[in-house]
């Protein structure tokens, strides 16, 4: 019995400084979000209130505006479809990632990896030729004769919805393919 409650009285103390250890690793990075995160937001949250006098009016200014809420709502609306299409469109690649076997698997994951490995900048550059007046889509769209002039697709909402759910889709397929494998096909 002594020797049980010595050993634990020592892993005790041992925890007892491996914590202490941890917590002094982390005082330069709290201190860095703290001085470059919390303090700004604070500051800022400070002086939206107390502008010579302390008053809420630019909070209640926010919900009295009608373009606050309009470009708030649009910001909900635009996350919403964004999120949704991108599991549409995901869920599919992810389950055919867990169940082919791990050869194709590899080389599909490496194919919805390859958007990583191109600047944002560039991306977007790219939907702004594809969806220009001039671009492909518009110039496939004439000669198919579908339209008789070029349609206004870049700087619309459809543009932007293209646009992010090309960015996001990696970010929906990769975490749905990690749970997907780990779940047992036999279920």
């Amino acid at each position: 019995m002594t020797i049980a409650a010595e050993s634990s009285a020592k892993f005790g103390a041992h925890r007892g400084r491996t914590q202490m250890g941890y917590l002094i690793l982390l005082l330069p990075l709290l201190v860095y979000l703290g001085l470059f995160y919390a303090y700004p937001v604070a500051a800022m949250m400070f002086r939206s209130i107390h502008e010579p006098r302390w008053t809420a009016d630019n909070f209640v200014q926010i919900f009295d505006t009608g373009v606050y809420l309009h470009v708030l709502w649009l910001t909900v609306r635009i996350g919403l479809i964004v999120t949704f299409a991108s599991l549409l469109l995901g869920y599919p690649v992810a389950y055919v990632l867990a169940r082919v076997d791990r050869a194709k698997s590899n080389l599909l994951i490496i194919l919805v990896l390859v958007p990583f490995w191109t600047s944002i900048l560039v991306r977007t550059y790219a939907w702004m030729v594809l969806l220009g007046r001039q671009g492909i889509i518009n110039q496939l769209l004439l000669s198919l004769g579908i339209i008789d002039e070029p349609v206004r697709l870049l700087n619309t909402t459809f543009a932007v919805y293209v646009a992010m759910i090309h960015v996001l889709l990696p970010f929906m397929i990769l975490p749905l393919y990690g749970v997907m494998r780990g779940i047992d096909e036999n279920l």
